[in-house]
């Protein structure tokens, strides 16, 4: 008797019918199979493979992580020695600590941990032992220029669903004419959207609607992945919301306000454009004439 091809279900008596793999044997004689014995031994075979998984799963992640451990492992040591034997006179050991703390964040960060959990914990730990006050914790979630940053990502979120930015990119973008012009149509929507959204939110939309765009027109991705960056990092420098800096510093301007210290200049929502925006369209214009010379030729990222 081979391996059964098919498992037909039987209503009228709650089995299943073998189908053999020899064309020549008759099928009313097929051996029948109860149902449960057919899902007990699929439901094993199952949870044999999802441990043998999880088990290789976190013996990997063990395997990757013993350098990080024992990096983290002799800082902590070094820290803790020096705060012990005094080892600079103007550090005390929340110093150390913070020190400990802070390289230990980095190595779990470099090594795939989420950024806001790692943030948020330290944060915690530090509120734990008293190194900061809780309102020195807590001062970020009521900033104006964070909820400001968070609003523009809902934003921006909002405009991709819709397919704003992609409408308004592809009448820019258009056919391939040559390496200068495809440059300037791609760079010139992307400083003008990136002025007025938030640039990092702006480089996520583009990327797919530029992978695109080059397949279409057979030319190499990577020709316009670079200039696509800078030109939403030079955008977003002509507002006050193009990035996420001007709205800290917006911040910071306020808090110093508050506290009685004048900074003597007003930062509004073009302040910064008069200077902004000439680098821009400087910048675009030298990326369009260097792109074919400095930026390599990827073959993977082609279409």
């Amino acid at each position: 008797f081979s391996a059964p091809r098919s498992l037909p279900a039987c209503p009228a008596r709650g089995k299943m019918r073998a189908e053999s793999w020899d064309d020549d044997e008759d099928s009313d004689n097929a051996p029948l199979l109860p149902v449960h014995a057919a899902s007990e031994a699929d439901s094993s075979a199952t949870a044999t493979s999802s441990w043998e998984y999880t088990y290789l799963n976190i013996q990997g992640k063990i395997y990757r992580s013993r350098w990080p451990i024992f990096c983290i492992f002799v800082v902590w040591s070094f820290c803790l020695l020096a705060a012990l034997n005094d080892a600079v006179d103007d550090l005390t050991w929340q110093s150390w600590f913070v020190i400990a703390l802070v390289w230990g964040g980095l190595v779990c960060m470099i090594n795939d941990s989420p950024p806001d959990v790692v943030l948020l914990g330290i944060n915690l730990i530090l509120r734990v032992f008293n190194i900061i006050t809780e309102d020195q914790a807590w001062s970020g979630f009521r900033s104006e220029g964070l909820l400001a940053i968070g609003v523009l990502f809902v934003v921006a979120k909002c405009l991709e669903e819709a397919g704003t930015i992609e409408l308004a990119v592809s009448v820019f973008l258009g056919k391939y004419r040559n390496s200068f012009l495809s440059t300037l149509q791609l760079c010139v929507p992307v400083v003008l959207c990136s002025s007025f959204i938030n640039n990092t939110p702006v480089v996520a939309m583009m990327l797919p609607i530029v992978t695109k765009w080059a397949a279409a027109n057979g030319r190499e991705t990577s020709r316009f992945l670079m200039p696509l960056s800078f030109a939403a990092l030079l955008g977003g420098t002509c507002t006050l919301i193009g990035t996420s800096a001007n709205l800290i510093l917006q911040d910071l301007l306020v808090q110093d306000k508050a506290q009685g210290h004048d900074p003597g200049f007003e930062l509004s929502f073009f302040s910064t454009t008069p200077v902004a925006l000439p680098s821009a369209l400087i910048g675009v214009l030298y990326m369009a004439i260097s792109a074919p010379y400095l930026l390599p030729v990827s073959t993977s990222s082609s279409g």
